[in-house]
C-alpha cells in the first residue's frame, strides 16, 4: 500500500498535467523580482570555468523525495521546467552517485524520445541525447534516482546523535556548499543557476522535515508515514537549498517585522540556546534596517547538527552548524567561544543578503559573498551588543596576524582569482578570503565613511536582488556610494590594488619636523620570494589610507598616498606620530629609530593616550617586523616592558601569544630566563585577575577574556599569583567554564590517575565539543607515551577531532606529533582525504612549528616519496613555516637570550641587595631592642 501510494506522488508530473505546469509558472514569471525569469539569466563571463552551457537555464525545481531512515536510504524524483534560449538536442546537468532510473523530457504537448544518457563521472554530469532538436522556450525535464544516504558530511547525508537519556537518534542533513548538491539530486550546480525551489517528502512520522520554505502541508499517508511539502522559494542557487529530517524540539520568536524564528536543540540545551534566539532575530532586523531590503523569507531557523565540517552554513531559511555555535551555553563555553559563536551566527545571518539574494556569479567572485560578510558579521555584532569592540579588537585578534603571514609569504594570492578545475575551488576558502578580505573592506569602510559604505551596499544589494553579481559589481556601487556623499575618493583603484595583486603594504613613516613626515611605501614579504606566480598589475604599489595619532590631536580623515615616497604635512605640530588609528588600514607600519623609541617612552609614561587597538597594533607590528628582519627583535622585547601597566585584553593576547611561541622556540635554561621577565610584567595583572574570582555571572566579557588569557599565560611560565585560583574545585556553580578547563588542565600535569580517568571519558564520549575539550586537557601532559596514546584514541574519532587533536597537540610537541603522523600517514590519508579543508588544516598544523634545518630535509624527503593527495597544500605551507622558523632562529635567537639572561641577571640582583637590606634593617631593630 505504501509503495502504491509513493508511486503516486513521484509520478504526478503526466502528460495531462505537463501544460498546467508550465503554463502556471509562465503566469507566475516576470510579476515579482523573486520570480523574474530575467534576474535567472546570467550574462557570459570570460572567467566562468563551470562546465554546464548557459543555453539551458532551470526556472523552477520540483524535487520529490521519500527516505527510509531505517535503511539509510532514499528515492526521488526531480522535475525542472528549463529555459532553452538555443536550439540544442543536448542537456548536461549535474548528477554525482545517483542511481538514475527514469529519465523524460516534455513540452507543453508532447514528449520528446531520449537517444541515450550516458555518466560523466569526471565532470560529475549526466549527459541526455535527445532524438530532436529543442528550439528555445520553456519544458519539462524529469529525472527518477535512487541513492544511500552519504555518510561523508557532504550531499544528503546521515549520522546518529544520543538525547538526553543517552538513547541513540537518527537524523539527516545537507551540506551543499560548494557543490555537493549534485550528490543529493539531479541540478545544475553552479552559482548562476537560481531558480525557485518546491521540495516535497515523505518520511516517517517520527521526524520533523525542515527546509528552506515554510511548510505549506503536513499529510498523513500511511500508518507511521507522512509527507511534508514547503513553500515555493524565492529564486536561489542550489548550494543554499537544505532539507534536515529530525526529531530535535525548539523554541521559537519574531523579528519586529514578523519573521518567524527558531533554534532546534534537545531539550536540556533549548533553555540556554535563548541567547543565540535572540541574537539570530536582532540580527535580521539589523540587517533590514541597514540594507533597506526586507528578509525575503517568512521564517529563519537555526539547526544544530552533530556532523557537519564546516562551522555553520547559511542555507536560506535554514542555517546549520555546529552544536556549540547554535546552542551556546554560558554556563558550558567559554568567553572565547561566545566571542566566536557571535561572530560565526551573523556572518550567517549576513550571507542571507550577501550570498543568498545576490550571488556570487562563480567562484572567483567568493570575495564578495564571503569576505564582505566577515566584515558585516563584526559591524552588526558591534551595533547590536556593545560589551565587545568586534570592529577595531576581534579584527586584530583574529584576523590580522594570519592574514598578515600568508600575504607575506609565498603562498599568498590576489584577493580575486579563478579557479582553474572544480578541486581548485576549495583553496579559494582560506585566510585571503576569510582574514585579508574583510579587512580591505573594513579599510573602504573607514575611508569613504559609514555613510558612503551603506549607501553603496544598499545600491547593490537593490540592483542585483535575485541574481548574481561580480566583484567589480560591487566595488562600482561603493564607488556610486561614494559619490552620492561627495565623497572624493577613487574606491575603484583603491579596491583593485589590493584585491587584483598579491601582498601587502610596508609603510614607514619618518618625522621630518614637527609638522611634516616622510611616508614611503613598499612590498611586504617575510622572506624573498623565488619567483613569483602571479604578476602584479601594478608593480606592487598601493594607494595608502593614511591616519594618523599624535602628540597634538588623533586625525581619523584618511590621506589617500598614492606614491613610493610621500610627505604629509600635519595639522597641528606634533613631537610623535603614530600611523594607522586603530589598525583600521590594511598595512604594517615601521618606523625609524627615533620614532620606535617614541613609541616606547609614550606607552611607559602614559599608554592610555593610545587605544587599546593602537597599542595591540604596535606589539603586533614590531613581531611581525622582527619576524621579516625589518629590526631587531630586541625593540620588540623592549617595547613589552610597558606591559606592567596594561589591563586590556587585545594588547596582552598579542603579547601573551608571542611570548608562548618564544617559550616554545627555546632551550630549558633560556625558558628559565624568559619566565623571569615574564614573570615581573605579570604581577600586577595577576593580582586583579584573580580578585575576580572564578565565575563568570557578572563579569564584563572582557574582563573574562583577560582573566583567562592572563591566568593561562601565568601557569605556563610558573607565576606563583595564581595558584590559588586553579587549585579550587573545578565544579564549584558558576564557574567560569574556561576557567574550570585551565584548573583541569593543571591537574593532569600533575595527577596520571586524574589524566588516565579523563582518557577513559574521552574514549566513550561522541560529543565532539566535549571530545575537543578533553583533548585539550590531556594534551597538556609532557609524557610522550601519553600523548602517542591521546593521537591514537583521536584517530579513531571522527575527522573533524581528528584534525582538531593535531592542532592541540602539534604546537605544544611538534616533535612527537610528526612522529606519530609519519608512522601512522597511511591512516592519516586515508581518512582526511575526502575533507580537503580538514586534510590541508592537518598537515600544516603537524610540521608549522618544527624548528631544525634538518626537520625542513626530513618533511621535504617524507611527502616526496609519500602523496597527500589534497593536503598538499597543507604541506607546502608547512614547510614555507618551517623555513621562516629556522631563518627567525638564526636571526634572533643569541639577541633573544642576551636579552632575558641579562634581565634574569639584572633581577637577581636585585633580589640579593633587596634581602641584604631586609637583613641588615633587621639586624639594626635587634640592636635597637
Amino acid at each position: 500500500m505504501l509503495w502504491t501510494i509513493l508511486a503516486v506522488l513521484l509520478c504526478s508530473a503526466t502528460a495531462s498535467n505537463i501544460s498546467e505546469i508550465i503554463d502556471n509558472i509562465v503566469e507566475e514569471l516576470g510579476t515579482d523580482p523573486a520570480t523574474d525569469v530575467s534576474t535567472m539569466v546570467p550574462d557570459q563571463d570570460d572567467n566562468y570555468m563551470g562546465n554546464i552551457p548557459i543555453q539551458i537555464m532551470p526556472i523552477q525545481y520540483r524535487i520529490r523525495l521519500k527516505t527510509d531512515m531505517v535503511n539509510w536510504k532514499y528515492e526521488g524524483k526531480t522535475e525542472i521546467v528549463i529555459n532553452v534560449t538555443e536550439a540544442t538536442d543536448e542537456i548536461a546537468i549535474h548528477a554525482l552517485g545517483l542511481d538514475i532510473t527514469s529519465v523524460r523530457v516534455n513540452s507543453r504537448y508532447h514528449e520528446f524520445p531520449i537517444l541515450d544518457v550516458l555518466e560523466d563521472k569526471n565532470e560529475e554530469l549526466i549527459r541526455i541525447y535527445i532524438k530532436y532538436n529543442l528550439d528555445p522556450g520553456l519544458y519539462l525535464l524529469s529525472i527518477e534516482f535512487k541513492r544511500q544516504f552519504r555518510t561523508d558530511m557532504r550531499g544528503f547525508y546521515s549520522f546518529e546523535w544520543k538525547d538526553d537519556g543517552g538513547w541513540n537518534n537518527r537524523m539527516a542533513g545537507t551540506q551543499f556548499s560548494p557543490y555537493f548538491a549534485r550528490s543529493a539530486w539531479p541540478c545544475f550546480d553552479e552559482p548562476r543557476f537560481k531558480a525557485r525551489f518546491e521540495i516535497i517528502v515523505t518520511h516517517e512520522s517520527i521526524y520533523e522535515a525542515v527546509s528552506c520554505g515554510a511548510v505549506a502541508s503536513r499529510t498523513v499517508v500511511a500508518p507511521g508515514w507522512v509527507t511534508t511539502t514547503f513553500r515555493i522559494t524565492p529564486v536561489m542557487s542550489t548550494y543554499v537549498t537544505a532539507l534536515v529530517l529530525t526529531n530535535y524540539r525548539y523554541i521559537e520568536s519574531k523579528t519586529r517585522r514578523g519573521v518567524r524564528t527558531r533554534v532546534y536543540g534537545s531539550p536540556s540545551e533549548l533553555g540556554a540556546s535563548k541567547v543565540q534566539l535572540d541574537l539570530m532575530t536582532e540580527l535580521v532586523d539589523w540587517f533590514e534596517n541597514y540594507t533597506g531590503i526586507d528578509y525575503p523569507l517568512e521564517k529563519l531557523y537555526l539547526m544544530p547538527l552533530d556532523d557537519i565540517f564546516v562551522n555553520a552554513m547559511e542555507n536560506w531559511g535554514l542555517i546549520t552548524g555546529k552544536k556549540w555555535i547554535v546552542n551556546y551555553d554560558p554556563a558550558k563555553h567559554t568567553a572565547y567561544e561566545r566571542l566566536v559563536s557571535r561572530a560565526i551566527l551573523a556572518h550567517e545571518v549576513a550571507h542571507l543578503w550577501f550570498g543568498d539574494l545576490v550571488t556570487a556569479n562563480w567562484w572567483s567572485d567568493i570575495n564578495v559573498k564571503e569576505s564582505t560578510v566577515s566584515w558585516f558579521m563584526l559591524l552588526s555584532n558591534n551595533d547590536t551588543r556593545n560589551d565587545y569592540n568586534f570592529i577595531d579588537e576581534y579584527m586584530i585578534l583574529e584576523a590580522h596576524e594570519r592574514a598578515v603571514r600568508l600575504d607575506g609569504g609565498s603562498m599568498s594570492r590576489p584577493a580575486y582569482w579563478n579557479p582553474k578545475k572544480q578541486g581548485d575551488i576549495m583553496q579559494l576558502f582560506d585566510s585571503i578570503t576569510y582574514e585579508r578580505g574583510p579587512l580591505i573592506y573594513r579599510m573602504v569602510y573607514f575611508t569613504i565613511g559609514p555613510a558612503a559604505f551603506r549607501r553603496g551596499t544598499q545600491i547593490y544589494l537593490k540592483r542585483f536582488a535575485f541574481g548574481t553579481a561580480t566583484l567589480q559589481d560591487f566595488t562600482q556601487a561603493l564607488q556610486e556610494g561614494a559619490d552620492s556623499e561627495g565623497v572624493d575618493i577613487d574606491v575603484t583603484e583603491l579596491i583593485n590594488r589590493y584585491t587584483l595583486q598579491t601582498s601587502m603594504p610596508l609603510v614607514t613613516v619618518e618625522m621630518v619636523n614637527k609638522t611634516c613626515v616622510r611616508v614611503t611605501q613598499e612590498r611586504f614579504l617575510l622572506e624573498q620570494p623565488g619567483g613569483d606566480p602571479y604578476n602584479s598589475p601594478y608593480n606592487f604599489n598601493w594607494h595608502i589610507p593614511f591616519t594618523y595619532t599624535s602628540s597634538s590631536e588623533r586625525n581619523d580623515e584618511p590621506i589617500i598616498l598614492k606614491e613610493r615616497v610621500n610627505y604629509v604635512t600635519l595639522r597641528k605640530p606634533a613631537t610623535w606620530v603614530k600611523a594607522n588609528n586603530d589598525y583600521r588600514m590594511y598595512y604594517i607600519t615601521n618606523y625609524d629609530l627615533s620614532g620606535w623609541q617614541k613609541m616606547f617612552f609614550l606607552l611607559v609614561d602614559d599608554h592610555t593616550r593610545l587605544t587599546p587597538a593602537d597599542r595591540a597594533q604596535l606589539l603586533s607590528d614590531l613581531i611581525v617586523l622582527a619576524d621579516a628582519e625589518k629590526i631587531e627583535i630586541t625593540m620588540t622585547l623592549q617595547l613589552t616592558l610597558y606591559l606592567k601597566k596594561e589591563r586590556d585584553y587585545a594588547p596582552w593576547k598579542i603579547a601573551a601569544g608571542w611570548f608562548k611561541k618564544l617559550l616554545k622556540a627555546f632551550t630549558s635554561a633560556e625558558k628559565f630566563a624568559t619566565k623571569v621577565c615574564v614573570k615581573d610584567l605579570l604581577d600586577d595583572v595577576v593580582r586583579e585577575v584573580v580578585a575576580m574570582g572564578t565565575n563568570y555571572k557578572g563579569l564584563p566579557l572582557k574582563d573574562r577574556l583577560l582573566r583567562n588569557e592572563i591566568t593561562q599565560i601565568a601557569i605556563q611560565i610558573g607565576h606563583p599569583g595564581v595558584s590559588d585560583l586553579v587549585t579550587g574545585p573545578s565544579t564549584t556553580k558558576d564557574i567560569d567554564p574556561e576557567m574550570r578547563q585551565i584548573m583541569m588542565q593543571k591537574r593532569a600535569t600533575e595527577d596520571k590517575q586524574f589524566w588516565m580517568g579523563k582518557l577513559d571519558v574521552l574514549k566513550k564520549s561522541e560529543d565532539e565539543q566535549t571530545i575537543m575539550e578533553l583533548i585539550y586537557i590531556l594534551a597538556q601532559t609532557k609524557n610522550e607515551s601519553s600523548l602517542r596514546t591521546l593521537l591514537s584514541v583521536s584517530l579513531n574519532k571522527s575527522e573533524i577531532v581528528t584534525a582538531g587533536a593535531v592542532y592541540i597537540v602539534a604546537p605544544e610537541h611538534p616533535d612527537t606529533m610528526w612522529r606519530f603522523l609519519k608512522d601512522n600517514f597511511d591512516l592519516y590519508n586515508k581518512k582526511m582525504s575526502k575533507l580537503p579543508f580538514q586534510h590541508q588544516f592537518l598537515l600544516e598544523a603537524t610540521v608549522e612549528n618544527l624548528r631544525k634545518p634538518e626537520d625542513y630535509q626530513d618533511v621535504q624527503m617524507f611527502f616526496n616519496e609519500h602523496d597527500p593527495g589534497a593536503g598538499m597544500q597543507g604541506v607546502m605551507a608547512g614547510l614555507e613555516k618551517i623555513q621562516q622558523n629556522v631563518r627567525w632562529s638564526q636571526a634572533h635567537r643569541y639577541n633573544c637570550r642576551s636579552y632575558f639572561y641579562s634581565y634574569a641577571r639584572r633581577r637577581a640582583h636585585r633580589y640579593e641587595n633587596n634581602a641584604v637590606v631586609d637583613a641588615s634593617s633587621g639586624q639594626r631593630k635587634r640592636k635597637r631592642k
